[in-house]
């Protein structure tokens, strides 16, 4: 079953750069992920609000708050070089560039986490790397 939203992510995020091109042939940077952001938080809102979740988000975990305000402060941080480098360069080459992050979250999941190492994700992450290299 996780297959399905595997493969919708992979479109929805496949697609996604293409605007985000687009749009910044005429927006900088900052305005663009200000733009996307309040857009995203709308959404989230009202999809919070219908499905029931509200009493979800008061009884939150303040540990979990945290780390989640620290996931969205560095992914904000991520979004801002994205951003600069896709209006700088080409799409084909920014976007599967910036999509060796795995690699970091592999190793901090290894080296921090203790999650299981193992030669095929050894291997997973050499493609990866390899694949970036020769895009280059």
């Amino acid at each position: 079953m996780e297959w399905i939203y595997i493969g919708l992510t992979i479109f929805f995020w496949g697609l996604a750069p293409v605007f985000d091109k687009t749009a910044l042939k005429t927006v900088n940077p900052a305005t663009g992920i200000s733009v996307r952001m309040i857009w995203s938080a709308f959404v989230m809102i009202l999809f919070v609000l219908f499905t029931g979740k509200t009493e979800t988000i008061i009884n939150f975990p303040f540990k979990n708050i945290s780390f989640l305000f620290v996931s969205a402060s560095v992914s904000l941080l991520g979004y801002l070089f994205y951003f600069k480098a896709l209006s700088k360069g080409n799409a084909s080459k920014v976007v599967p560039a910036v999509a060796v992050f795995p690699l970091v979250t592999a190793i901090i999941a290894f080296c921090i986490m203790g999650e299981p190492f193992s030669i095929q994700k050894l291997s997973a992450v050499i493609l990866i790397v390899t694949g970036i290299i020769l895009l280059h």
